[in-house]
């Protein structure tokens, strides 16, 4: 598994180490529960290895460059840190209801198909001009 997944996967694992299923299941009025957390974690994981499953059989990469807005969005969440508040998840990973019996190990499997896809593009798909490389040291 590539190191910055593995880092994701230890990150999920140590935060919810010694969680019951009622403290998974648990959630503040109007926010999402520890369960649900991980399902959306787990629903962006399987569409990430869909998406990346479509640019495999269509023979090349299906992204365009970020527009400005988008980098300076990705800048302020992933650089600062801050996510904005009033922000709503994409219909297509907004949890479902999955039970918290289940979902830590939807993540895992849906990470590791992620992680396998990722490894897929790398070996088919050369990045072209402007297409980001993941460095060897994040392997």
């Amino acid at each position: 598994m590539h190191s910055y997944l593995q880092r994701v996967q230890q990150a999920i694992e140590d935060a919810v180490r010694g969680l019951s299923l009622e403290q998974l299941a648990w959630h503040r009025e109007g926010k999402w529960s520890a369960a649900a957390i991980l399902e959306h974690l787990s629903l962006t994981y399987s569409g990430t290895a869909k998406g990346l499953q479509r640019g495999l059989d269509a023979g090349r990469p299906n992204i365009t460059p970020p527009s400005a807005a988008q980098r300076a969005a990705r800048f302020v969440v992933t650089g600062l840190r801050f996510m904005p508040p009033g922000r709503k998840a994409p219909a297509m990973v907004v949890p479902k209801g999955a039970p918290p019996e289940t979902v830590l190990a939807d993540v895992r499997r849906n990470l590791a198909a992620a992680d396998d896809a990722i490894s897929r593009c790398e070996a088919r798909l050369a990045p072209g001009p402007g297409l980001p490389t993941i460095p060897s040291s994040a392997r």
